[in-house]
Parts: structure tokens; C-alpha cells; sequence
């Protein structure tokens, strides 16, 4: 039992880490927000993981494995997902400076987070082949493994993410001007990263 809860445990502390690190939408909007709005902002876009991934967890481990063979269900999120990219991008470019910025409207960090992570594909992949699988292994030795799994798994995940939103607040102090120009960057890495949904959601569309 203690060696599976802490082989659990260590298991989510590195998925999360990774995966929290890794370049993907809710990244690029954590760090755009920060730089838009200020830390605070994107430290709320940070925890949408929180909000949006328990009914992903429940659809994945019921729902998902009866739709997996059809590949639509899948799709269809990756190309909402794309549309919802390019329009964030689209506000990047807008994007002027940070104080006109915050007197603009309100940034609704954490509703963006929010759609963004629903309309991603790669939490359902995750949990609906790597995550989900290893916790119902784990059923048998009790609660307490997946417990622990799901602890490492958005602490680490989340922990990432306020970092990151933690050290582009500290770039979005010094560097005034140049933040613009980050924000444009941030855009078009949006804009990539729905080209590469797009391609992906007909891929799994025609497949």
C-alpha cells in the first residue's frame, strides 16, 4: 500500500510537471494574460485545470471510451478549440499597452482558462489513455493511490502554471514597452497552435 501510493504520487507530481511546463494553450494564455492584466490575471487562467477537469476526468473514465472509435467527438473539440485559439490570438495583437490594456474591460482570466482547457483535446487524450487507466489499476490497493495521483498531478500542474504567471509578471514590470511586442509573439504562437488543432481535429475527423 505505501509503496503504491508513493509510486502514485510521484507518478502525478511528474505528469503534472510536465505537462504544466510544456508549451500548449493554457500556457501561452497564462503567460499573454499576465502580460496583458498583470499576475494576478494570469494566476486565475492558471487554476481552470481545477474547474474544468473533473467532469474531463468522469467523461473520460464513462463516455469517452464509447466514442473513441468514431474519432468525432474529439475532432469537433479540436477545431472549437482552434476558433477559440485565433480569436485570443486576434487580442494579442490588439493588445496596446498594460495600463490601457486593464481599463479596457475586464479580462475574464479564468473563464478564458476555462473555455480554452474544455476545448482542448489533450486532457481527454490524457486522461482517457494515461491518467484514467493508471488510477483504475489502482482501485484495488484503495482510495488512497488515486488520491495521491490526483494530488501530485494539480499540484504540480498548477504549481507550473502560477509560476510561470509569476515570472512573466516580473517581465511585464521592467520591461514596459517591449510587452507589446511579447504579446504579439504570444498571438502568433496562438495562431500556430490552432493550425496545429485544426490539422489534428480533421485528422481525427477523417480517420
Amino acid at each position: 500500500m505505501v509503496d503504491q501510493t508513493a509510486f502514485m504520487l510521484l507518478s502525478g507530481m511528474v505528469m503534472g510537471l510536465s505537462g504544466g511546463l510544456a508549451p500548449g494553450p493554457l500556457t501561452t494564455l497564462v503567460v499573454s494574460q499576465t502580460l496583458m492584466y498583470g499576475r494576478l490575471e494570469g494566476m486565475k487562467a492558471a487554476f481552470a485545470p481545477l474547474v474544468t477537469d473533473a467532469p474531463i476526468i468522469l467523461a473520460c473514465m464513462w463516455i469517452l471510451n464509447r466514442l473513441a472509435g468514431t474519432g468525432w467527438f474529439l475532432g469537433s473539440l479540436s477545431l472549437l478549440g482552434a476558433a477559440l485559439l485565433a480569436y485570443y490570438g486576434v487580442e494579442c495583437f490588439r493588445f496596446q499597452t498594460a495600463k490601457a490594456q486593464r481599463e479596457m474591460k475586464d479580462p475574464r482570466s479564468l473563464w478564458k482558462g476555462i473555455w480554452v482547457n474544455l476545448l482542448n483535446p489533450h486532457p481527454y487524450l490524457f486522461w482517457s489513455t494515461v491518467g484514467g487507466p493508471l488510477m483504475v489499476r489502482s482501485f484495488p490497493d484503495g482510495w488512497q493511490p488515486s488520491a495521491c495521483f490526483l494530488i501530485g498531478f494539480y499540484g504540480s500542474l498548477v504549481g507550473a502554471k502560477l509560476l510561470m504567471a509569476a515570472v512573466s509578471g516580473l517581465v511585464s514590470g521592467r520591461w514596459g514597452r517591449a510587452v507589446v511586442w511579447i504579446n504579439r509573439g504570444l498571438g502568433a504562437g496562438l495562431w500556430l497552435l490552432a493550425v496545429g488543432l485544426v490539422r489534428e481535429g480533421v485528422r481525427l475527423l477523417t480517420d
